[in-house]
């Protein structure tokens, strides 16, 4: 049954790749976010940021302590809205752009760095006056934020990684153990490479429309070879670097020797089925990190936000 689904889903998506429909995707992509944010009722505002302008969500009472959301790797900034919508009766949730995500701030001699990234978190703070603020984010989102509390302590009351990028751990294994031998899953070139992303990615996959899977498989597909130049500028040259077996050499690529650092709340969440980065990380984290706690998300993948969406909501909503 799922060979024929996937086959049949496969000659779609091959059909539609062969139309010149470029333009009314596009159309259709700006058409949704704004119906979307209609819907959620999303207030907007850009930060600016080494000459660059980077659009801003907000939801919620300004009045209220601010929530701040940072998306993962090749995802955007609404797909955090079912969880938005719960926490902006407590909080004022921010969800800002991140560079690079976004088809108008690819820049190809810029290098997304973690330094760069935390560098744009820092100024967003800054500039919106964002103050006692919590700051949680999913895989390259919950990087930047441990990187952010290591450095700039002052900015940050409270973080919350979910699913962490980042943190290589003891031994090597995983997604950065691929990385490592030059598989990047973001690099999606056919139907098939979407259906392995998507098996890695989720543990359940939640209900997805075709014409939406169709979408994010395009997306993902013109955003391949882009998305192999940002997971070098991440990883300081790991991906596909064969030669460095020896932990004190691949150590100096991820956020370990800083965790100490981190001296605030830090609660860290974990969908318990994550195939990119183990549970045995978050076990990992909370043992280097002064005030952390692990809180474990049963029957979830990668990606909470969109598997779990009300449990992540729950959570957040009791610990902070």
């Amino acid at each position: 049954m799922y060979n024929s689904a996937f086959a049949f889903e496969k000659f779609l998506a091959e059909r539609w790749e062969s139309l010149p429909l470029q333009g009314l995707e596009s159309w259709g992509k700006k058409l949704a976010f704004s119906i979307l944010e209609r819907v959620v009722n999303y207030k907007k505002k850009t930060v600016t940021f080494d000459a660059t302008s980077y659009e801003c969500l907000f939801l919620g009472d300004p009045k209220n302590r601010p929530f701040v959301w940072l998306h993962g790797f090749s995802d955007n900034k609404y797909s955090f809205s079912r969880v938005a919508m719960k926490l902006s009766r407590k909080f004022y949730v921010v969800i800002p752009d991140l560079p690079g995500f976004d088809n108008s701030t690819q820049l190809i001699h810029q290098e997304y760095n973690l330094d760069y990234y935390t560098a744009y978190v820092a100024a967003l703070f800054q500039q919106l006056e964002l103050k006692d603020a919590i700051l949680a984010g999913n895989s390259l989102g919950g990087a930047i934020a441990l990187q952010l509390a290591a450095q700039r302590g002052e900015l940050v009351s409270h973080i919350m990684p979910v699913n962490t990028a980042g943190v290589l751990g003891p031994t090597l294994r995983g997604f950065y153990r691929e990385l490592l031998s030059g598989h990047n899953i973001f690099h999606i070139t056919s139907y098939r490479d979407f259906e392995y992303f998507l098996g890695r990615i989720f543990y359940r996959l939640p209900p997805l429309p075709f014409p939406l899977k169709l979408f994010v498989y395009r997306e993902l597909r013109h955003n391949s070879f882009w998305y192999n130049k940002l997971m070098s500028d991440l990883t300081h040259g790991l991906f596909g670097a064969e030669g460095l077996k020896e932990a004190r050499q691949y150590k100096n690529f991820g956020l370990d020797n800083m965790l100490s650092q981190v001296n605030c709340p830090t609660d860290i969440i974990w969908g318990e089925q994550d195939s990119l980065f183990p549970l045995e990380l978050g076990y990992y984290l909370t043992e280097k990190i002064r005030k952390a706690s692990l809180h474990i998300i049963t029957n979830c993948g990668h990606c909470p936000h969109l598997e779990a969406p009300e449990h992540l909501a729950h959570l957040f909503l009791k610990l902070a």
